[in-house]
């Protein structure tokens, strides 16, 4: 969907993938949008962590070819990011996708969930889907490139320790679950 917010900078990495997404992605023509191919296949936080150096901007999110996010996602967190220095992250509400059953369903995720110093709370439930937090760059550390499944865990986590995480607390991420 096409953002409300629209300083924005749009990444694709390509990491070897064998579907159509670089193909959909290079017949975007906007001068916001930049493709880069991997050298060589990584590993996800790897791959992560060579995206980033490549980005320009201050504020850093990430998606996969198949989520989604509504159209206000980007300006709803950027604003309660932008212009103050205690928060180093916004992560909002989502839905899932589910295809993994014969019917495809979409699970809605109504939880009231945090926001502030939640370091607690994350280690007894953690809330946090990967594609719809909003990073402010200069706080965000490495991944972990020895992790392959837990870095955006690890990093978020860390990251709370230091900064307050806000949540806008309805579902403007779309999860495709196959």
């Amino acid at each position: 969907k096409k953002q409300t917010y629209k300083n924005i900078e749009v990444i694709f990495w390509d990491n070897h993938s064998t579907d159509n997404s670089a193909k959909i992605f290079k017949s975007i023509k906007d001068e916001r949008f930049f493709y880069f191919l991997a050298e060589k296949h990584t590993n996800l936080s790897s791959a992560r962590n060579l995206s980033i150096e490549k980005s320009k901007g201050e504020l850093i999110s990430f998606i996969d070819c198949d989520d989604t996010w509504e159209e206000t996602k980007l300006a709803e967190q950027s604003k309660l990011l932008l212009h103050n220095d205690e928060v180093g992250a916004v992560y909002t509400g989502y839905n899932i996708l589910n295809h993994r059953k014969k019917n495809f369903f979409i699970e809605k995720v109504n939880k009231n969930f945090p926001s502030g110093f939640i370091t607690d709370y994350l280690l007894k439930d953690y809330c946090i889907g990967f594609s719809s937090v909003i990073f402010k760059k200069k706080y965000l550390t490495k991944f972990n490139s020895k992790y392959h499944m837990i870095y955006d865990f690890d990093t978020i986590l860390n990251l709370s320790l230091n900064y307050k995480i806000l949540c806008v607390n309805k579902p403007l991420t779309n999860f495709r679950i196959h």
